[in-house]
């Protein structure tokens, strides 16, 4: 079996994202999709120049495209270019009457405009749409602006339902407190004005208790932190919550993060800072199916997140789940184009998943951005080889032995590649370069071995097949060559004595059956010889299978 590149290994740089208000589109248009994600990202960073730029872009592409008005719209605001915002949240609405987060902010365009009526009507619409669950801070938004008109009684009505919907904003109960004491109502306005008060107070106390929390951590302070602990567990405040079960987090204390982090989840299950940050921690615990949970669901309300995906990206890698992790990479890799280590992974998962024409354009393109990478030129020659292309994997390793002379996985690529390709007395000398560079991997001296078998050399054969077993004892393909030289000279007991170690490394493995029917059937037992022959049949009939519906699999996102 043709292996991928010997010491060939990938890692992902993963950073802890911290907790953020943005709110986000979970289901971008499709055409302008690529646009839209990068937008996105450079919002979530504070870039408004740079999101306006990759809106604009995708309202050019799609028109039709709701969510990149809005984003465009968004951007617009950040920037203080309201009358812009306001063009591109009412063409939002035009598109999608129903959308609730370009009313709410063309509801605040009218506040500065002093459209104090457009943006109550605004307001009252987004409340309506959002069926007793508030999108931001609509109900205070909207019972400020009923309280600057003097309507005290709809002030009231509105200002009394959001502090059920979110009892933990002061702000609201301080305009409550104004509006009742304008209706004569002292008893309600004190009870008001007072929670107001025990809010803030709270909130000065917790940001006190969080910034002593961070330097007894830094510290390493444990004892004196966790009294602390202790008191946020009591608390019902989301933010504070997150916000301290990242800094336990980063601080490698995963029971008490676990603790403040799901807390945060029961309250408010749809936070992106604590499935993120959860499920970072877990991968890092190497407890994978948890880690898969909430990275998933970060992924799920935060599309553009680069963070989690590049975990969640790894993570699928880790565990076999090819097609999931590529489908998370191609989005990783719309984000963050130049990073060489996502580029990698995406094409060694397709090379994984069979989707051989897809990783050699991604990997063609990404040599001529990268073109000092070695790691992706290897991995384009195996492709090409993979697809049969065997003429262009020789031509490929051929220029990457031209790129690095001394690096012995180039040597051993072009060896093995002008060995496929017949070209037996040339790959000799690179195969031996290769080991002359490094002796250590076992394939070089395997691909030597293989290379005596097809000159008729079995007996020298034996000792490079030797070599490399000593260098990886579980390298199945010189088991398997040491078969084919010992076969060739009639020492049938050894072949059955080398093959049942094959057995039992890869006991699915249909070759091995082979060589035994062989030698058995040079021993002399026939009945033997037959069963292994039935036992290669039928193991070698359900790998071609296999590979037939494996190749025959769609492309994600084609």
């Amino acid at each position: 079996m043709f292996r991928l590149p010997f010491s060939f290994s990938v890692a992902v740089g993963l950073l802890v994202f911290q907790y953020s208000s943005l709110e986000t589109v979970a289901s971008p248009c499709r055409i302008a999709s690529t646009h839209l994600l990068r937008g996105q990202a450079s919002l979530e960073q504070g870039q408004n120049e740079e999101a306006r730029q990759e809106f604009e872009q995708a309202v050019r592409l799609d028109p039709a495209c709701a969510d990149a008005r809005y984003l465009l719209g968004l951007s617009f605001w950040n920037l203080g270019r309201f009358e812009e915002a306001s063009t591109s949240l009412q063409k939002t609405l035009e598109l999608d009457r129903n959308y609730a987060l370009a009313e709410y902010y063309l509801g605040r365009v009218s506040l500065r405009a002093e459209r104090t009526e457009n943006a109550i009507q605004s307001f009252e619409r987004v409340v309506s749409l959002g069926h007793g669950r508030p999108f931001l801070d609509e109900y205070f938004q909207l019972g400020k602006a009923y309280l600057s008109l003097n309507r005290m009684a709809d002030a009231v009505r509105i200002l009394e339902a959001g502090t059920q919907i979110q009892p933990r904003d002061d702000r609201l109960y301080s305009q409550l407190g104004r509006a009742y004491l304008s209706l004569g109502r002292r008893e309600d306005a004190e009870r008001a004005l007072a929670r107001s008060q025990e809010l803030r107070d709270y909130q000065r106390e917790a940001t006190s208790r969080l910034l002593q929390g961070s330097e007894l951590l830094k510290a390493g302070e444990l004892d004196k932190v966790l009294p602390i602990y202790q008191w946020f567990l009591q608390s019902e405040d989301v933010d504070d919550l997150i916000s301290l079960g990242i800094q336990f987090s980063q601080h490698q204390l995963p029971e008490q993060a676990t603790q403040l982090l799901s807390k945060a989840l029961r309250l408010s299950p749809d936070i992106f800072e604590a499935h993120y940050n959860l499920g970072l921690m877990m991968f890092r615990m190497n407890r994978l199916e948890e880690a898969a949970i909430h990275l998933k669901k970060a992924i799920s309300l935060r599309p553009h997140s680069l963070q989690a995906g590049s975990v969640l990206g790894v993570l699928f890698a880790q565990t076999g789940k090819t097609d999931e992790a590529i489908e998370v990479l191609q989005r990783v890799r719309i984000l963050k184009p130049d990073d060489r280590k996502v580029v990698t992974l995406l094409g060694l998962q397709l090379t994984e998943g069979r989707y051989y024409t897809e990783a050699i354009n991604l990997l063609e393109e990404s040599i001529k951005q990268f073109p000092a990478d070695l790691d992706l030129r290897l991995l384009l020659i195996q492709n090409y080889h993979r697809d049969r292309k065997y003429e262009k994997a020789v031509q490929t390793a051929q220029q990457t032995v031209q790129a690095f002379p001394d690096s012995a996985r180039a040597n051993f690529e072009l060896g093995y590649q002008l060995s496929a390709f017949g070209r037996f007395k040339e790959s000799r000398t690179y195969l031996e370069k290769a080991i002359r560079l490094d002796p250590d991997p076992p394939e070089p001296y395997a691909s030597l071995g293989d290379l005596l078998v097809k000159e008729g050399s079995p007996e020298r054969a034996i000792g490079y097949f030797r070599q490399a077993l000593e260098r990886e004892p579980n390298h199945v393909d010189s088991y398997l060559g040491l078969a084919k030289s010992l076969l060739a000279l009639k020492r049938y007991r050894e072949v059955v004595e080398e093959m049942s170690k094959v057995l039992q490394i890869d006991p699915a493995n249909p070759q091995p059956h082979f060589h035994l029917s062989q030698a058995f059937l040079g021993m002399g037992d026939k009945q033997k010889a037959e069963e292994e022959a039935a036992t290669f049949k039928r193991l070698n009939e359900q790998r071609m299978l296999q590979r037939d519906q494996e190749s025959g699999r769609e492309f994600p996102g084609r």
